[in-house]
């Protein structure tokens, strides 16, 4: 009957253990949510911290790509632009087109007459007479006080210029165009140039 009562014993004992193993984490878990229950949470006092640590100096994320990542468009012509613009360069290219040239090319002396015209420049004065390029007055200076002008025709170069003497060369001189070898020898096909008849009249 001893025995009999330590198996029972035995029996009842294992069944408590096991009882007690499983009901163990159940009593840690209920004195852990005491613990949590009886915990204090504490917030932090704003005002404790240095002005420049608050919130509202800093730049948000928005703000900030805001203004980083914006790129001004470059402007994109569109095609009734540029026709616009086509028509407009079109208009103003009749528009020179139309307009008459102010100088008439046909007025302007040719290669050979603008050479005489620099030959005598380089050593004379002169001016021009008319709208022709190539009718001048000359002035050949004697002396200090006595100046001849000369007028010269030459504007169907290389044709003999024609040349109009004042009365007290045509004394000296009587008849230039036969006095003068430039021009008495004068040949269109081999012309002399307008400077060298006045410097054979200086002679």
């Amino acid at each position: 009957i001893q025995e009999l009562k330590l198996k029972i014993q035995e029996a009842l004992q294992v069944p408590k253990t096991v009882a007690e193993e499983e009901l163990s984490p159940i009593k840690v878990k209920e004195k852990s949510d005491e613990t949590l229950e009886t915990e204090e949470y504490i917030t932090p006092d704003l005002d404790v911290y240095p002005p420049e640590y608050q919130t509202d100096e800093y730049i948000t994320p928005s703000e900030s790509n805001s203004d980083i990542f914006y790129t001004e468009q470059p402007p994109i012509d569109s095609p009734e632009s540029y026709h616009a613009l086509s028509d407009d360069e079109s208009k103003t290219e009749s528009n020179q087109s139309s307009v008459e040239p102010l100088i008439d090319e046909t007025e302007q002396p040719n290669l050979e007459l603008t050479t005489e015209l620099g030959l005598i420049q380089q050593e004379y004065a002169y001016d021009q007479r008319g709208s022709k390029g190539a009718d001048i007055n000359v002035y050949i200076t004697i002396t200090l006080i006595k100046t001849f002008i000369i007028t010269i025709d030459f504007t169907h170069y290389p044709e003999r210029p024609v040349i109009t003497f004042p009365d007290e060369v045509k004394k000296i001189l009587r008849d230039p165009y036969k006095t003068l070898n430039t021009l008495r020898e004068w040949s269109a096909k081999n012309p002399s140039h307008i400077v060298d008849i006045l410097h054979e009249l200086e002679k």
